[in-house]
């Protein structure tokens, strides 16, 4: 099937509070391809890397020559890295938007069928801020009142890198509000930046316990995520996961080439 690419475009949209960075793939046939490339407070270092690497390496190719191009843009790149994955990421997935399209098949048809017929979502982005607990209860029973069973926020507020312990009391009531208006029966989620607890873990104290107990208490048994970051230090004092997931991504890509082609992929 000759279709070949004709441009990649980016898409920059406000969402409130960050923007969102979407990638849009034509071929010469006028068949289009969305992906998404959203990288929190790093997004126009992306689209600019989307742009710069469509344009050498996308541009021309097949919409089915995902795995060759996936390889070519990772091996275009020394330092590899959350800006040049999410370049990567959106190219990937409008490609395989295109693959879908002209096959006339929901993309997972294509990877080989769906595992799940639903899959559970939860309420993120919902609120504008943790201080009033009035406007914290009205956000928070809008959730409820969608149907959502589960949220996620973030009651660290300007909290910064550190809490002492009168903001840490601050947060588990903000927590506790949440908790009161939503019922028991509502699953609420923590954001921890690993900022946060990598601050506390890289002192040796046991600051980043403290997060978690607090919050816990606070909120009648809430999950406590964490985001992790590229250089934080794992709770066993390994430096990670920054080469670990470059492995596992890079033997991930390597295993399903294999599969597909029979043939292990060399460096040119």
């Amino acid at each position: 099937m000759d279709d070949p690419i004709k441009s990649v475009e980016t898409y920059l949209v406000d969402g409130g509070w960050r923007n969102f960075l979407f990638v849009r793939i034509e071929t010469a046939g006028g068949v289009e391809g969305w992906g998404e490339a959203t990288l929190g407070w790093k997004e126009f270092a992306v689209a600019q890397l989307v742009n710069e690497l469509g344009a050498i390496h996308v541009v021309g190719k097949s919409p089915f020559d995902i795995e060759r191009v996936w390889f070519t843009l990772f091996q275009s790149e020394s330092n590899i890295g959350p800006v040049i994955l999410s370049a990567m990421a959106g190219i990937e997935m409008a490609m395989w938007d295109i693959a879908g399209k002209l096959c006339g098949q929901p993309v997972v048809n294509l990877v080989g069928g769906a595992i799940q017929t639903r899959v559970r979502a939860y309420a993120n982005g919902w609120y504008s801020e943790v201080e009033d607990p009035d406007a914290l209860r009205a956000a928070a029973a809008g959730v409820v009142a969608k149907g959502y069973t589960a949220l996620k926020f973030d009651p660290f507020g300007a909290g910064g890198r550190e809490l002492d312990k009168a903001e840490l009391r601050k947060a588990r009531a903000i927590v506790a509000v949440v908790r009161d208006e939503v019922g028991p029966d509502v699953d609420i989620m923590i954001r921890v930046p690993w900022s946060l607890l990598g601050r506390h873990r890289a002192r040796g104290d046991p600051g980043a316990r403290g997060v978690r107990a607090v919050l816990v208490r606070g909120a009648d048994s809430c999950k406590v995520g964490e985001e992790p970051g590229l250089g934080h230090r794992r709770s066993d004092g390994a430096r990670g996961p920054h080469r670990d997931w470059r492995a596992r991504l890079l033997a991930f890509r390597m295993a399903g080439h294999v599969a597909r082609t029979g043939v292990p992929h060399r460096a040119a």
